[in-house]
């Protein structure tokens, strides 16, 4: 069976840390969440001092469960020391001021309630794109687990088309963006793919033959076009050739998964398919156009 590997990592980092490995335990990505546990495996792996570095998720985390009492009691003492001889920067600045008179919930949620320094942000960002491509991978099980076994191989193609479409997509939006942090932006396109394609598996068994009428699905493949036309214009050979890349492995996922919406509850289904998946690729194209771009409104 396919499934997406983890590989985006709980941080931009080629190869997982013994905090990082912390951190998945506190967030619960490819193993279940154990706060207690999590808790002495941050102390551990963040015994030593700063040392003039930044602070990274791996202590900020941990500073919040002190502060919050999660996996253990509340320690704001401790929380405040974590941060002793590391350098000035906009994360310690922003926990010690939402935590002043702060009542312990246990449900305090660093990642999206704090914006601190550059590097967190991008970390918090490897942090959500792995727990939505293990959304997809628990929503792709259970859909599998649902199915005949003469559907499960064409699901498992489509997995497959949809997974090398995401990468193209990636390479696409970096291109298309053109910021500093090429990483960055990749991790966010593909965390964004697979929460999408997560939503979209839990869809899938409710697809039927209606979904779309032909003025609708003319109506989409309209905009799709449209859509395709913008992108195109005003922009250099290598981000035309990725678009080009994006959109020919978006036609094999398209066809495939087609295919197997056909082979599992009939052509008509496999036509509603196309039209949602069309529709879908009309609002990728859309999302990653300049904001000063021409006006994205249906047709």
């Amino acid at each position: 069976m396919y499934l997406p590997a983890l590989a985006l990592g709980l941080a931009l980092s080629a190869s997982p840390t013994p905090a990082q490995d912390c951190l998945a335990l506190y967030n619960g990505v490819g193993i279940a969440t154990d706060l207690p546990a999590a808790r002495r495996c941050l102390e551990v792996a963040l015994a030593a001092p700063c040392d003039g570095r930044p602070a990274d998720l791996a202590r900020a985390q941990l500073a919040v469960m002190f502060f919050d009492g999660q996996g253990g009691p509340a320690d704001p003492a401790r929380a405040l020391a974590l941060f002793r001889g590391c350098a000035e920067d906009r994360t310690p600045y922003d926990l010690q001021r939402k935590f002043i008179a702060w009542k312990p919930t246990g449900a305090f949620n660093l990642c999206r309630e704090i914006l601190g320094s550059p590097s967190l942000v991008r970390e918090c960002v490897g942090v959500e794109a792995s727990l939505a491509a293990q959304a997809h991978i628990a929503a792709a099980q259970r859909l599998r687990a649902a199915l005949s076994e003469a559907a499960r191989a064409p699901l498992d193609a489509a997995e497959a088309a949809w997974a090398r479409f995401l990468r193209a997509e990636a390479d696409r939006v970096v291109d298309r963006v053109r910021t500093p942090d090429d990483a960055l932006v990749r991790v966010t396109t593909l965390g964004t793919g697979e929460r999408e394609r997560a939503a979209w598996i839990e869809t899938l068994p409710t697809i039927g033959e209606g979904v779309c009428s032909p003025r609708e699905r003319a109506s989409a493949d309209a905009r799709l076009e449209r859509m395709l036309r913008e992108a195109r214009e005003g922009i250099d050979p290598k981000a035309l050739a990725a678009l080009q890349e994006a959109q020919d492995e978006w036609a094999t996922y398209r066809a495939a998964e087609v295919r197997w919406m056909a082979a599992s509850k009939g052509a008509g289904v496999g036509s509603s398919a196309a039209c949602m998946v069309v529709r879908m690729r009309a609002k990728m194209l859309e999302v990653h156009e300049p904001e000063d771009g021409p006006d994205s409104g249906d047709p």
